[in-house]
């Protein structure tokens, strides 16, 4: 196990704890088998060079209508139907080996329809492999909704709590199918809370209900931009993506936090992951990076003045403490929109100057500050 721990492609492929059992299995079947020697290469082997797995689940909060969609070439999500179990042909591989095994598990499937699922093909085996495939789940949602603009028009409100964040169904309660199965029993109440305040003004009975929609996540995806830059970012293979896919679980954080402190810490963390570096700047050159994603100069002074707001809310609370303007209107989601306003900046800038790695953004934004590098016509 010291020796086998150690390889890149082990890790990738399994749970170390569970190839640990695996290991002493085979260990102890060898004892009992007349070939010793063939029997432990073929299975090491198999430990060595397995094929990506497919993992399937079920998906609560997620609103789908329609066919199911491709995503990063080797996702897929939609209703869990014959179509959907058709349409992991197109993945290849395993999955396509598994279209009649994905359709008998979509039929035993005992939750409330409808049934969103997801399936991905991944690297990792048995727990591993619903260990990657939930991980790309997760980071699939989280693009989306750091990218998507304009989010209260699709009913995504943040700052709400994660009383309907999706997940994976049974680990996650879908709450909106829980609510119409405790309706007719009378028992929806548990879903929503009540508190009794006596204060200075009398007696207060306030009701709070934290939407309980789903998240409509086949309507983020379908603007052909919206959809191309959260494939481009679920690749992962510049340093760009790799960076929105950092900020893009911060930002999740933050959207589904009920603490407007906490969310607005997030939200800070996820601009740091956006125009931050790995040796660390100070604020100034923060603020900087931030003004220089815009690409109109005189509007570079209100973007310096929105980084500036951003930066001091964001230090208060991070040493301990409090800053009043987290509490005042939209505070919190005008800082959520900047992040999602630098994620979209980063990605023209990848586009425009051909950014291939950090030593390209750090060059670009040098140019910037000098002059020697401009935003184009069409970009402003």
């Amino acid at each position: 196990m010291d020796l086998l721990q150690e390889q890149q492609q082990i890790r990738e492929r399994w749970d170390l704890e569970e190839l640990w059992g695996l290991i002493a299995t085979l260990v102890a079947l060898l004892s009992e088998v007349e070939n010793p020697e063939g029997v432990a290469e073929r299975n090491l082997g198999t430990v060595f060079s397995c094929e990506p797995s497919i993992a399937v689940f079920s998906v609560a909060n997620i609103d789908w209508e329609g066919p199911p969609l491709r995503l990063a070439k080797n996702c897929l999500i939609g209703v869990l139907d014959e179509s959907f179990a058709s349409s992991l042909e197109e993945i290849g591989g395993r999955a396509s080996a598994a279209v009649s095994l994905v359709k008998e598990y979509a039929e035993q499937q005992s939750h409330r329809r409808p049934l969103i699922g997801f399936a991905a093909m991944v690297p990792g085996q048995r727990t591993e492999a619903f260990s990657q495939a939930q991980r790309s789940l997760e980071l699939i949602i989280d693009l989306a909704i750091l990218l998507v603009p304009k989010k209260q028009e699709h009913a995504l409100y943040s700052v709400r709590g994660a009383s309907n964040r999706p997940g994976v169904r049974g680990l996650t309660l879908d709450r909106t199918v829980i609510h119409q199965a405790m309706k007719a029993s009378g028992d929806g109440s548990d879903l929503s809370c009540e508190p009794l305040i006596s204060d200075a003004l009398g007696v207060f009975k306030p009701s709070f209900w934290y939407s309980a929609e789903r998240v409509p996540l086949e309507r983020l995806p379908c603007d052909d931009k919206l959809a191309h830059a959260v494939n481009k970012c679920l690749e992962g293979k510049t340093n760009i993506t790799r960076r929105i896919q950092v900020a893009a679980r911060w930002f999740s954080e933050s959207f589904w936090s009920i603490v407007n402190d906490d969310s607005a810490l997030a939200a800070g963390v996820a601009l740091d992951s956006l125009v931050g570096a790995r040796s660390g700047l100070p604020g100034r050159a923060m603020k900087e990076r931030f003004a220089f994603l815009e690409a109109v100069p005189r509007d570079r002074p209100l973007r310096a003045r929105e980084y500036d707001a951003i930066y001091s809310a964001r230090s208060a609370i991070a040493h301990g403490g409090e800053s009043p303007r987290v509490r005042e209107g939209n505070f919190v989601r005008e800082m959520q929109n900047a992040v999602t306003w630098a994620a979209w900046r980063l990605l023209a800038a990848e586009r425009e100057f051909n950014l291939r790695d950090n030593k390209d953004l750090e060059a670009l934004f040098d140019g910037l500050r000098w002059g020697t590098r401009s935003w184009g016509s069409s970009e402003r």
